[in-house]
């Protein structure tokens, strides 16, 4: 399956995200027209476990309107949790630049949305989780830390989870575990 990703236009506002507002302007006027446009026949959409997008009228909204989502999702796990891999490179991003005004942090999050995140990082964000998922089963669920790039050196790019999965059988892959604490 060829995955794809393309970004909404970035959404900046002042106070707290309430429900109301995530569906009605971030869903509905948002996301909605963009998965109708961009993935008219399949799409499956992520997001964390926040209590806005666990919410009733999130939910109520989504089941409505056919958005594909997963409904249960590990709560700000950087292993499983693409979105996580993002904010962890917009705060790197952000503290390199060191803003000091309110305006100069909101264009440094306009910068890093447009030149940063791009198709390709998130889909090797995306693309990772092929490579954690099997490692974190194999050591019993418990954070996976860097241990995916060292058993799995190659790209996971077009690779399955199966084919992850599979690799745990390879002598090369018992060499390189016996070779790094877990």
């Amino acid at each position: 399956m060829k995955r794809l990703v393309l970004s909404l236009e970035l959404l900046i506002f002042e106070g707290i995200l309430k429900s109301d507002f995530f569906v009605n302007i971030i869903l509905r006027l948002g996301l909605l027209p963009f998965i109708r446009q961009t993935y008219p026949d399949q799409h499956r959409f992520q997001q964390d476990n926040d209590p806005k997008h666990r919410s009733n009228l999130s939910k109520r909204f989504m089941q409505e309107n056919q958005i594909n989502w997963w409904d249960i999702w590990p709560s700000e796990s950087p292993d499983f949790n693409p979105i996580e891999m993002v904010w962890r490179m917009m705060k790197q991003r952000l503290n390199k630049k060191k803003p000091s005004t309110k305006n100069d942090l909101t264009s440094g999050i306009k910068d890093f949305w447009k030149n940063d995140l791009t198709v390709e990082r998130c889909n090797t964000f995306i693309d990772h989780n092929f490579k954690v998922l099997p490692v974190a089963v194999f050591i019993g669920g418990r954070a996976t830390g860097d241990l995916p790039k060292k058993i799995f050196p190659e790209r996971s790019r077009s690779r399955s989870l199966s084919y992850f999965n599979d690799q745990f059988d390879l002598e090369e892959v018992k060499e390189r575990l016996a070779a790094v604490k877990y």
